[in-house]
């Protein structure tokens, strides 16, 4: 198992769709990144999760909407938009197991605390050598 150091967070871009202006406030992806040391080379893990569009729900309150990781469906990330407070909240699960949870009042200010710690440990990622 993968010890990560120096950890990276990523802000996404917003999710803009001709036909869906109402999910203006989720993200068009998530990436989850970091670097660590395998085999005695500097590699580059990511995950990156995608939307789940039939995941959408939406009342007077709140919008939220499901993301899944590229590899590996028992990893997903919950968003979910609070329209009064304009405050968002993410939880990362594996199966039904909270892994990371993030909160915040601004996209910036969410995403780079939801993101911040990169993979979790035991989380499919996809490895590249850093040159």
């Amino acid at each position: 198992m993968e010890t990560f150091k120096n950890r990276y967070g990523f802000i996404p871009m917003e999710l803009h769709l001709k036909d869906l202006p109402e999910l203006y406030c989720f993200p068009y992806n998530i990436m989850f990144g970091n670097y660590t040391v395998r085999n005695q080379v500097y590699v580059f893990g990511h995950s990156i999760y995608n939307p789940d569009l039939e995941s959408f729900k939406e009342n007077d309150e709140m919008k939220s909407m499901n993301y899944y990781n590229e590899h590996n469906h028992d990893w997903k990330v919950e968003i979910t938009y609070y329209k009064k407070r304009n405050a968002y909240e993410g939880t990362k699960y594996n199966l039904d197991r909270s892994m990371l949870y993030a909160s915040g009042t601004s996209w910036n200010m969410f995403f780079a605390h939801l993101t911040m710690l990169g993979p979790t440990d035991g989380e499919t990622c996809v490895f590249k050598e850093v040159k």
